[in-house]
């Protein structure tokens, strides 16, 4: 495309050349047309995006996008992929097909309503650099995720998230929630504490490579929805109860949350596998997966309700902290959200009542055994509890390894020891006994301390009885 009207020589368009000036977005409005160009965000490693503002006598002008040398193509009308358009009004232009890691120059260049061609405006625009990206990968309204891609010309990612205050701090290198070092292509990184519902934050990160370049500077800004939004898909977390043994969770979806994923397990049982090397912090991957197989991984499902399950902690130990990750998917089944949880059980309490056993009562005695009712009082959490041929227990209790708790103990770790959780009344049939013998059933009651000597109760044993003859 030729223009309509060439400079002379290229020593007089040089001269002519009118430079961006970056606050500038109202050209003058003089004889001679005017283009200021801007720069528009993109994270496309093959393009750039930009915004010609024309002054408003512009009666036409050409554009393109080259290298440096490139002026004096663009000025006799040869640069490759020049085009021309027409009026005064603003145009948005993204030049694809571009090289990673490049320095572009925009030109602009238009004729006014009178005639006159003015300077031919530039813009710098350099190409992100396609071996390192960082993007969003969720938001939720108390959590956000972002994955970081790195080929092995990068060594590491350093990254921060906070305010948009803090750009001048973070590159000042005062400012590092932490570092992606040596990963395999990717990272995952996840903040689920100490996000705002409905706050406004950036994402800044910046990658180091092996020759001791910086990666440029990736600002991800992220709006966090308010809670209660319906913006994303989401849950509300309430924990029904918990106690020693057993919590009941809820998990009510928004809106826009059309399936719900839960992973539940003790410190370290979840977020060990979430930061480990094959999963890279990709918490969406770790979660869905888990849930194709939830009897092994402790997961929970829901699809279009509310999730709402049991979780029991069997050794029942006082102050033991669970963590709980939850996966939130959209209406078509894409995974979308991540959070994440802790709760806690009840620490040990010296203040509460000893549990007891009111009685045992004995009937049905057969061969193999008998039928035993077990009464606990109201301040029984649980029981252990099992028959024990009389021989042995006599043994046992008049040896030097005997103290207190060793039948306690041995019901909790023998493995043969019953368990009834709640203090309402147990009725047990014994079917393992032995023709014509000896045997008593022994019950360790426990409080809400649990199986420790600030939980347990006194050892109740029930009268001996024989079993039938064959």
């Amino acid at each position: 495309m030729k223009k309509l009207m060439v400079l002379p020589s290229l020593v007089a368009a040089v001269g002519a050349i009118g430079l961006l000036q970056g606050c500038s977005e109202s050209p003058g409005n003089g004889d001679v047309s005017e283009i200021v160009i801007r720069r528009l965000s993109s994270d496309d490693s093959s393009s750039v995006r930009v915004m010609f503002i024309p002054s408003s006598n512009t009666e036409w002008f050409d554009y393109g996008i080259g290298k440096d040398r490139d002026l004096s193509s663009f000025l006799d009308g040869s640069l490759p992929g020049m085009e021309r358009a027409e009026g005064n009004d603003t145009l948005e232009i993204t030049f694809n097909g571009l090289e990673p890691s490049e320095e572009y120059t925009v030109f602009a260049q238009g004729m006014s309503s009178s005639g006159l061609t003015g300077g031919v405006s530039l813009l710098g625009a350099s190409t992100p650099d396609n071996r390192i990206t960082a993007t969003l990968g969720y938001v939720t309204s108390n959590s956000c995720g972002f994955r970081i891609e790195f080929t092995t010309d990068y060594y590491e990612c350093i990254y921060y998230l906070g305010k948009p205050e803090d750009k001048q701090a973070f590159l000042a290198g005062e400012l590092e929630n932490g570092r992606l070092t040596e990963v395999d292509g990717y990272g995952c990184v996840n903040y689920f504490e100490g996000i705002e519902p409905g706050s406004e934050l950036v994402f800044y990160a910046i990658g180091h490579d092996r020759y001791g370049m910086e990666s440029r500077l990736f600002e991800i800004p992220v709006s966090i929805p308010e809670e209660g939004s319906d913006e994303v898909p989401d849950v509300e977390f309430v924990l029904e109860s918990i106690d020693i043994y057993k919590g009941t969770y809820r998990f009510i979806p928004n809106a826009a949350c059309g399936k719900i994923a839960c992973s539940i397990g003790e410190i370290g049982d979840v977020s060990g596998m979430l930061s480990s090397s094959t999963v890279k912090g990709d918490i969406a991957l770790l979660l869905d997966s888990w849930a194709l197989i939830p009897e092994e991984t402790n997961s929970h499902i829901a699809e279009g309700e509310e999730l709402v399950f049991d979780n029991y902690t069997e050794d029942m130990a006082t102050g033991t902290v669970l963590e709980l990750y939850v996966l939130t998917y959209d209406k078509e089944g894409n995974p979308a959200g991540a959070k994440a949880y802790t709760v806690s059980t009840p620490e040990t309490d010296e203040s509460l009542p000893e549990a007891n056993i009111t009685s045992i009562k004995l009937e049905n005695i057969t061969k193999a055994g008998a039928t035993y009712t077990i009464t606990p009082d109201e301040n029984t959490f649980a029981i252990m509890y099992d028959t024990y041929d009389a021989g042995y227990y006599d043994q046992i209790t008049s040896s030097s390894d005997w103290h207190e708790y060793f039948i306690h103990s041995e019901l909790m770790t023998s493995g043969n020891g019953k368990f009834h959780y709640g203090s309402d009344p147990v009725i047990y049939s014994e079917v393992q006994g032995e023709p014509y013998t000896e045997y008593l059933l022994c019950v360790s009651p426990m409080n809400g301390n649990g199986p420790t000597e600030a939980g347990w109760g006194p050892l109740a044993v029930s009268e001996r009885y024989r079993t039938l003859s064959e």
